[in-house]
């Protein structure tokens, strides 16, 4: 623990003299331990200075994971002229070929990185190919990559089979979406895309929901829900009495998580299939805000997330409590991670619990709906 914390400690060290003080102690104060990865965090340092012959020097001491990494501080340089240096360096590697095959891999993905930084899309989707042929696998990222690449070079064609089977699949990558648009409306000028991934999508939702309206059932519980207290968006306080005799769906999300962030699409589909509906009340609750936590400062946020993305989602907030730095209302409902869903039935029982997100909107409106459904005749 002590060796992990000095060499953190290295790795955010300043400066690159900072640096090497760190590693001077480091020999001294564990003269047994491997230095494979702060010899990785010099090779980043100098080439991040331009002096690639010491870089090099340095990563020519790491061996195995730690030698993965040191080639991997290559592909953070943000300096075009860096990039260039560095990517002459990779190519000159690769050509030696006297690398084992995991860094024949880490290479090529690198001059991935670097041809990709150049927008040099056809030449990346070679590159990406030979990778996904020494992998052996079939791996969806590769692919997906490789399929995203073929579509920027305008190889729709080649690459429509692969997006297919990601859309079909349901995929919420929103850049292979966006690549299967592209693709779709090349291949077939005269058809509506947007019809075409509407048809796509209720395939998913039937399926799905097939599936949730037969076992939704065994998953119901009947717990009392917590008492709370929460700001809506009008910075009025609202309570579970403001809601008596009503089905509450609560989402706990917040702007910096991504899981919760892609659940939106689904739960604003879940809010307009809804929208009549006034039984069924729906509670997005922006929760454990790790930066400037006030009220003005949240709302804007989430507003514009939601402006942005055109969601109509009703908003509400659990700020920090001052005295104990807790979201009360997450802690009442023992939320420890998100998104969290709740589902609090009429009589004010929670009915259903979700956590974390699948990555299948279908899915995800499939089973809240059938939920919903189920809660109600329970009355």
């Amino acid at each position: 623990m002590a060796f992990d914390n000095a060499v953190n400690q290295m790795a955010s060290a300043p400066n690159l003299d900072r640096k090497l003080q760190l590693m001077d102690s480091l020999k001294i104060r564990f003269p047994k331990k491997d230095l494979g990865e702060p010899n990785a965090i010099l090779t980043g340092a100098y080439a991040n200075l331009g002096q690639f012959d010491k870089a090099m020097s340095y990563l020519h001491k790491t061996t195995g994971g730690s030698r993965m990494t040191a080639w991997a501080t290559f592909a953070y340089l943000s300096n075009p002229a860096l990039n260039n240096k560095a990517e002459q360096i990779v190519d000159q590697t690769l050509r030696s070929g006297k690398i084992d095959k995991p860094e024949k891999i880490m290479l090529l993905k690198l001059k991935l990185n670097f041809l990709e930084k150049k927008q040099n899309y056809r030449q990346a989707a070679t590159i990406a190919k030979t990778i996904i042929d020494m992998l052996g696998s079939k791996d969806e990222n590769a692919n997906g990559h490789y399929a995203i690449l073929l579509s920027k070079s305008g190889q729709y064609k080649a690459a429509f089979p692969y997006l297919q089977e990601a859309i079909e699949n349901g995929t919420e990558d929103q850049e292979a979406m966006a690549a299967y648009r592209k693709c779709y409306q090349a291949i077939y000028p005269g058809r509506n895309v947007d019809a075409h991934l509407d048809s796509i999508n209720q395939t998913l939702l039937a399926k799905y929901k097939a599936q949730y309206e037969n076992n939704i059932a065994k998953e119901l519980v009947k717990v009392k829900a917590p008492d709370f207290e929460l700001l809506n968006a009008d910075s009025a306080v609202v309570s579970p009495k403001d809601f008596k005799g009503k089905i509450m769906v609560i989402d706990f999300w917040a702007t910096w998580c991504g899981p919760c962030k892609a659940a939106l699409p689904g739960m604003q589909q879940l809010v307009n299939m809804y929208k009549a509906d006034t039984t069924v009340k729906f509670l997005f609750i922006h929760t454990a805000e790790q930066f400037d936590d006030t009220f003005a400062s949240v709302k804007a946020k989430s507003q514009a997330y939601f402006k942005s993305h055109h969601y109509s989602l009703p908003l509400y907030l659990d700020l920090k409590d001052k005295a104990s730095n807790e979201n009360k209302v997450a802690k009442n409902f023992q939320v420890k991670g998100i998104p969290h869903k709740v589902i609090i039935d009429s009589e004010g029982f929670i009915r259903l619990t979700s956590v974390g997100f699948s990555g299948s909107t279908p899915e995800i409106v499939a089973e809240m709906d059938a939920a919903i459904k189920e809660i109600k005749k329970l009355h």
